[in-house]
């Protein structure tokens, strides 16, 4: 709802800062501004607790999160989640992996899926490729046993 009010309307500090006198808004600036010189210090120190602050919580943030994968490392079965973040895949790519039998894990009630760490291990591990220098041993080797290289 509108009220008509015969009161004028208020000005903006600003828009008086503006029609005062050269002299006055002089010394309304260098009031402010040493007040503000004034609590500096304080206003210095309380920004520098906050980075402290922050910093702070970042470490334990970090802290935290070691602690959690330091869980995970401990864990003999796992679960979906913890699979998850252990083998670094997201769960779409996992339950793929799982609804194509290619993983080993667990459903002992059907539903929930389980994984034992060891055979996650196991898994990661299964295809390894030879370096070079292994190649070449090899190599070596094949033609030593068929007799194409005399030593």
């Amino acid at each position: 709802m509108f009220y008509y009010s015969h009161r004028a309307p208020r000005t903006a500090p600003h828009s008086q800062l503006q029609t005062a006198s050269p002299f006055v808004s002089t010394l309304i600036l260098t009031s402010l501004f040493n007040t503000v010189n004034d609590f500096w210090p304080e206003i210095n120190c309380k920004i520098f607790e906050l980075k402290l602050m922050e910093d702070i919580l970042k470490r334990l943030d970090d802290i935290q999160k070691m602690i959690e994968s330091q869980g995970l490392y401990t864990k003999e079965v796992l679960n979906f989640t913890d699979a998850c973040r252990y083998l670094e895949l997201s769960q779409s790519h996992l339950y793929k992996l799982t609804s194509n039998g290619i993983i080993p894990f667990y459903k002992p009630n059907g539903k929930k899926i389980y994984f034992r760490r060891t055979e996650l291990d196991a898994w990661l591990l299964r295809n390894r490729t030879d370096s070079q220098e292994e190649i070449d041993r090899k190599a070596a080797d094949y033609l030593i046993s068929k007799g194409r290289i005399k030593l």
